[in-house]
């Protein structure tokens, strides 16, 4: 099992070998399968076809908001809603946007579990 101090700690190597990457996205590159992104639905457009949705990891009681892990796979970010745009209906977009970070990390979008709060 993986402690949170392992993963900070890898985190943190990964974080520190690479001159282009930020700790949130290094953070998810160390967690395990099945390790939960928490979501939190901060807007809906009226026509229900956009949302905006803050996604995060809380490891030791602590979130860490993986907004700038959304812009670097292409998402915008909503700064008035704080969080990412997500386009789409018919699903759970939350779901999706969690699917979207596992498989741009790890080629598996099924890698993370989602919940949302």
């Amino acid at each position: 099992m993986t402690t949170t101090n392992t993963i900070f700690q890898a985190a943190s190597d990964l974080y520190n070998a690479s001159e282009d990457m930020d700790m949130a996205t290094a953070v998810l590159m160390v967690l395990p399968k099945d390790a939960t992104i928490y979501t939190i639905i901060r807007h809906v457009s009226k026509s229900g076809m956009t949302r905006v949705i803050d996604a995060m990891v809380i490891i030791d009681d602590t979130p860490i908001y993986l907004r700038t892990v959304a812009k670097d796979i292409g998402l915008k970010l909503d700064r008035k809603h704080g969080g990412i745009t997500v386009r789409g209906t018919g699903m759970d977009m939350a779901w999706h946007l969690v699917s979207m970070f596992g498989s741009a990390i790890h080629n598996d979008e099924w890698h993370f579990t989602n919940r949302t709060i």
